[in-house]
């Protein structure tokens, strides 16, 4: 094999092991929620739509404090009583948490992604919640990086091997 061939397989695959990484690093606190990293905040429902196509099943709740909208992600709505949810009407008042570095983000985005939601007394789904079943969503994604991030690595360490015997071509 030319060295050339190898030093081009060498970087894509460390490139590409790096990405792997990024991605990696930032799904890390995907659930690992807590009332200290997220901030709990009140309003009063305009309305909510419950959308429902092949791939996603997720609540939106329009508030008439806040120009944005706030969402109950698919990844939740799949396991919690979406009665609950399709239950909430005008005027309701209701609490919930959102990420501490999404709170600049009020009345600037279409909408943010609530990580828990009370609606008067009635938990509807807490920060354990919010954190198991984000949990379980990733874990296949986990699993998948973990596997290419291994053959990206073996890739890069036999190009290595490759690079450091004298059989390559120029």
């Amino acid at each position: 094999m030319k060295k050339k061939t190898i030093i081009i397989i060498l970087f894509v695959s460390l490139i590409l092991l790096f990405g792997v990484a990024g991605i990696s690093v930032a799904m890390n606190g995907l659930d690992k929620q807590t009332e200290k990293n997220t901030t709990e905040y009140s309003a009063t429902i305009s309305k909510g739509e419950f959308l429902d196509t092949r791939e996603n099943k997720h609540f939106q709740i329009f508030t008439k404090e806040y120009v944005n909208s706030f969402l109950v992600s698919t990844n939740i709505s799949e396991h919690i009583d979406i009665d609950c949810l399709k239950a909430l009407e005008s005027d309701d008042k209701i609490v919930f948490r959102i990420e501490n570095e999404k709170t600049n983000q009020f009345n600037k985005v279409a909408f943010i992604d609530i990580v828990s939601l009370k609606v008067e007394e009635k938990e509807i789904f807490n920060l354990d919640d919010y954190n198991k079943y984000m949990n379980e969503s990733a874990q296949p994604t986990r699993i998948a990086a973990a596997v290419v991030g291994v053959v990206l690595l073996s890739i890069s360490t036999w190009c290595i091997f490759l690079l450091s015997t004298k059989k390559t071509k120029n």
